[in-house]
C-alpha cells in the first residue's frame, strides 16, 4: 500500500507503540478477539493518539470468529481472500 507500518505483535505492545511526531494520520488495524482484548487495545491506542493530535481511523477484521477460534486478524482475512481468489 506504500504506507509505513509498525507491526506491534500483541495487544499489549499495540497500546505502547510510539508513533513519530512527524506522522499526523494513523490507521490502526486491530484484531477481533473473543476476549475483547484486541478491540480494547485498538480503542486505547486510538484515544492516546487522538490526544497527541493525530487523525486516527480504526479497522477491525470482519467477524464472526470461527467456532473454536479465539480471534480473527488481518492475516486471516488476507489468507481467506487469497483462497477465494484461487477457487
Amino acid at each position: 500500500m506504500g504506507l509505513p507500518v509498525w507491526a506491534c505483535v500483541s495487544a499489549g505492545m499495540l497500546e505502547k507503540v510510539k508513533i513519530p511526531d512527524s506522522v499526523s494520520e494513523v490507521i490502526i488495524a486491530g484484531d477481533l478477539d473473543r476476549s475483547g482484548r484486541g478491540q480494547q487495545a485498538t480503542e486505547r491506542l486510538a484515544e492516546r493518539l487522538h490526544h497527541e493530535g493525530k487523525q486516527v481511523k480504526t479497522a477491525l477484521p470482519p467477524g464472526p470468529i470461527p467456532d473454536g477460534g479465539k480471534s480473527v486478524d488481518w492475516l486471516d482475512v488476507l489468507a481467506e481472500s487469497r483462497e477465494v481468489a484461487c477457487e
